[in-house]
C-alpha cells in the first residue's frame, strides 16, 4: 500500500511538473510573440521617426536656402536704397540748382565752349574761369556725368584743396588724393610707400581727366607736386602733367591760396614768390595757360542787373568801382543793426565766428544738447575736420542755425531758421515765420573709386559721415561762405578783409536787399590783386 501511494504522489507531481512547463512554455511563447510584435511596431515606430528626420532635414535645407535668398534679397535692398539716396541727393542738388536758376537753363554758349575744351584731344592744361555764382560747380557735375556715360573704364577725377571745396563737388582733397604729406616740395620727388594707396595709384594711372577746382587757393608749389606725381605714376617723366589733361576751375577774384602765412614760408623755400596757381613751374609761370582760358560770365545766383555790376566792379579792384556801385553799396549800411543774436554776420577769421556764435549760445536758457558726428568706413581725420558738417554740434531751443543740404521745395542748402524744439534724433527748425521743418541726421556718402572685375572704373563708398545737417549760424566765416548762396547776411567791411574777401562776402547773396553792411563802405575796403588782373 505503501508502494502504491508513492507512485500515485510521484505520478500526480510529474503531472503538475509537466503542466507547470507546459504552462510557462506557452507564456514565454505568448511573451516572445509579445516582444516580437513590438519589435516589428518599433520598427515601424523607427521608420517613421526616421522620415520625419529625413522630412526635418530637408526643411532645414530649405530653410537655410530660403536664409541665403533673404539675405541676399536684403544685401540688394540695402544696395539699393544706397543707390536710391544717392539718387535722391543728385535729384535734390538739380532741384536746387533749378530754384536758384530761375528756371533758367545752365547751357549756355559758354558751357559749351568749356565743354569743348574740356573734351577735346588736345591734352594740354586749361582754365576755367568765371565769377561767383556762374554755375562753375554745375559744369563740372555735367561734364563728370558725360565722361562717365562715354568713357565707363575711364576715369575723370575731382580734385580741390580743402574738404568743404571737395566735398561740394563730390571729389577728393588734393593731398588725400595723391597722398601727399601736409607739407610737399616738388623737388624733393615723389613716392608712396603707403601700400593701402595701391588702389588710387591704379585709378589715378586710368584718369584722362583732372579736374582742379577752386583754383584761387591753389599754390604753385602744389601744382608742381600734381605734374610730379602724374608723370611719376603714369611713366611718362617727359610729358606735362603725365599725359592727363588738367583743368583748373575757379575766381582768381576771390579767395587766395589757404593758409597764406604757411603757403608763404613754402613758396619762399620753393623759390617762388607768387601764391597763385598759374605761376607753377609746369605751366612756365602761367605761359602755358596763354589762349587756353575760357570765361563764364552769365550770373545765374543774382539778377538784378545794377547788383552784378556792382560786384563785378568789386572783383576786378576799387579802382574799377564806378560812383553809382559805390552808392549803390553805401546804401546798404544800418547803422541801428539787429544784436548779434538776432543776425548772421560774415566773418574774416574763424575765432570771430566762433565768438559770435559761443555768445549767442550761451544766452539761450534752454536745455543743450550735444550732438556727436557718427562717422563709419574709411573716413579720415582731415575728411571729418574739413567736412561741412560739424563734428561736435551744440544746440539750444532759439539757436540760429544754417541748413547744409537741399530738402526742396521746403529749403535749400544755406536756409537760415531758428531752433524751436529738439531731441535725440530731431530738430525742429523755424525757417519761416509760419513755417517749422523738421530735420534729421543726414549720412554724407564719401565716394572713392575702384577697378572693377573688368578694369572698369567704378564709384563705392569709402565711408559715412552722419550728423544733423546744420551749423550754428550768428558767425559764418567767409571762407566756408565761398560757393555759398545765402538770402540774408550782415558783412563788417573793417575786419581786416585779406584779397578777394571782400568780394566772396558781398556776392553770397542774391539781392541786393539781403546784403546790409555794419559799417559805412568805401573802396578803400576792397583789396585786390593785381597780378590776377589778367586772369578774371
Amino acid at each position: 500500500m505503501l508502494g502504491l501511494s508513492l507512485s500515485s504522489t510521484v505520478r500526480k507531481l510529474r503531472n503538475e511538473i509537466v503542466a507547470t512547463r507546459e504552462r510557462y512554455t506557452a507564456e514565454i511563447s505568448a511573451k516572445d510573440q509579445a516582444l516580437e510584435s513590438l519589435s516589428k511596431l518599433s520598427d515601424v515606430r523607427l521608420d517613421q521617426v526616421n522620415g520625419l528626420q529625413r522630412q526635418l532635414d530637408t526643411s532645414l535645407h530649405d530653410i537655410s536656402e530660403r536664409d541665403g535668398k533673404i539675405r541676399a534679397m536684403n544685401g540688394e535692398i540695402s544696395l539699393a536704397e544706397k543707390k536710391c539716396k544717392q539718387l535722391a541727393s543728385k535729384c535734390d542738388a538739380l532741384d536746387c540748382e533749378a530754384h536758384n536758376l530761375r528756371n533758367r537753363s545752365y547751357i549756355t554758349s559758354e558751357y559749351i565752349e568749356c565743354l569743348s575744351a574740356i573734351f577735346s584731344d588736345d591734352k594740354r592744361p586749361i582754365f576755367i574761369s568765371g565769377p561767383a555764382g556762374t554755375g562753375k560747380s554745375s559744369l563740372i557735375r555735367y561734364a563728370r556725368e558725360m565722361f562717365a556715360h562715354a568713357h565707363p573704364s575711364r576715369a575723370f577725377q575731382v580734385v580741390a584743396p580743402t574738404g568743404i571745396a571737395a566735398e561740394s563737388i563730390g571729389g577728393r582733397t588734393i593731398h588725400s588724393f595723391f597722398k601727399f604729406p601736409p607739407v610737399y616740395l616738388p623737388q624733393t620727388g615723389y613716392d608712396t610707400n603707403d601700400k593701402t594707396a595701391e588702389q588710387d595709384m591704379a585709378i589715378i594711372r586710368k584718369t584722362d581727366i583732372l579736374v582742379v577746382d577752386e583754383a584761387s587757393m591753389v599754390a604753385p608749389d602744389l601744382v608742381d607736386a600734381i605734374d610730379k606725381a602724374l608723370r611719376y605714376l603714369n611713366g611718362k617723366a617727359d610729358s606735362l602733367f603725365g599725359g592727363v589733361k588738367v583743368v583748373f576751375v575757379g575766381d582768381l577774384g576771390q579767395l587766395p591760396p589757404v593758409n597764406a602765412s604757411n603757403t608763404v614760408s613754402n613758396l619762399e623755400r620753393y623759390g617762388k614768390a607768387s601764391p597763385y596757381f598759374f605761376d607753377a613751374r609746369s605751366l612756365d609761370g602761367g605761359l602755358m595757360l596763354n589762349g587756353r582760358i575760357h570765361r563764364l560770365t552769365t550770373i545765374f545766383r543774382q539778377s538784378e542787373e545794377h547788383f552784378i555790376n556792382a560786384l563785378l566792379e568789386v572783383r576786378k579792384g576799387p579802382k574799377f568801382v564806378s560812383e553809382g556801385s559805390a552808392a549803390l553799396l553805401a546804401s546798404r549800411y544800418i547803422k541801428d543793426p539787429p544784436p548779434p543774436q538776432m543776425r548772421t554776420t560774415l566773418c574774416a577769421t574763424n575765432a570771430q565766428a566762433d565768438a559770435l556764435n559761443d555768445e549767442g549760445l550761451a544766452a539761450l536758457s534752454g536745455q543743450q544738447y550735444d550732438y556727436e558726428m557718427i562717422v563709419q568706413g574709411r573716413v579720415g581725420r582731415t575728411q571729418i575736420s574739413q567736412s561741412k558738417f560739424v563734428e561736435k554740434l551744440s544746440l539750444k531751443p532759439g539757436a540760429r542755425v544754417m541748413l547744409l543740404v537741399n530738402s526742396l521745395p521746403v529749403y535749400c542748402n544755406g536756409t537760415i531758421g531758428e531752433v524751436t524744439a529738439l531731441d535725440d534724433n530731431i530738430v525742429n527748425v523755424r525757417i519761416d515765420p509760419g513755417k517749422v521743418v523738421s530735420v534729421h541726421r543726414t549720412t554724407i556718402e564719401l565716394q572713392h573709386n575702384i577697378l572693377g572685375a573688368e578694369g572698369n572704373v567704378i564709384s563705392e563708398t569709402a565711408g559715412t559721415i552722419m550728423q544733423f545737417p546744420m551749423k550754428l549760424a550768428w558767425g559764418l566765416t567767409i571762407h566756408k561762405g565761398q560757393g555759398q548762396t545765402l538770402d540774408d547776411v550782415y558783412v563788417d567791411l573793417s575786419r581786416g578783409f585779406a584779397t578777394g574777401q571782400a568780394y566772396t562776402a558781398l556776392s553770397r547773396v542774391r539781392h541786393i536787399s539781403g546784403l546790409h553792411l555794419l559799417v559805412p563802405f568805401d573802396v578803400g575796403q576792397i583789396i585786390s590783386d593785381p597780378d590776377v588782373a589778367d586772369w578774371l
